[in-house]
């Protein structure tokens, strides 16, 4: 479960829509034509979700480009004041995708620098487990619990099993 979890992301949202296709009944001259506006209202936003609750909510000024350093000021000013305040254990983990901002070297020596988990920390420490704790006999352990599991999940006509 991604109780430890926090999924950040940043998009634009504007007022009006901007698709070209116009869905009209057949005969209906009057609705062909759609008007579209040439500079619609818009922000971007940036927030994040977890287990703990949401993140404080950033909006940009109009016409803002994320690059890293406006990326690493909301996680400077918003993710870590929140992050700081809920009680997550020992790590938590910062969820994003590939944007630029989030990848640039600059970001990535800020969140090693500010000591921000992020997914490739997540990834260590799965290979990390993988390789030192999932022994033959360890896996020899998890393969003789299928069969009598299996044996209860028959019993149980396919219902969940709870040991």
């Amino acid at each position: 479960m991604f109780t430890a979890h926090v999924f950040t992301d940043e998009c634009c949202v504007q007022l009006s829509a901007n698709n070209r296709f116009v869905f009209c009944l057949r005969g209906d001259v009057q609705r062909r034509v759609k008007s579209v506006h040439k500079n619609p209202v818009k922000v971007m936003i940036w927030g994040g979700i977890s287990w703990r609750g949401a993140t404080p909510l950033v909006m940009f000024d109009t016409g803002s480009k994320i690059n890293n350093g406006m990326y690493q000021a909301v996680l400077e000013t918003a993710y870590k004041k929140w992050a700081s305040r809920k009680t997550f254990g020992e790590h938590v983990y910062l969820i994003q995708d590939n944007a630029p901002s989030h990848t640039a070297a600059r970001t990535m020596e800020y969140l090693e620098k500010e000591q921000i988990k992020n997914l490739s920390h997540l990834k260590e420490g799965i290979a990390t487990w993988w390789k030192d704790t999932l022994t033959t006999e360890k896996c020899k352990e998890y393969i003789r619990r299928v069969q009598p599991q299996m044996r209860k999940v028959i019993e149980n006509e396919g219902a969940p099993v709870h040991d």
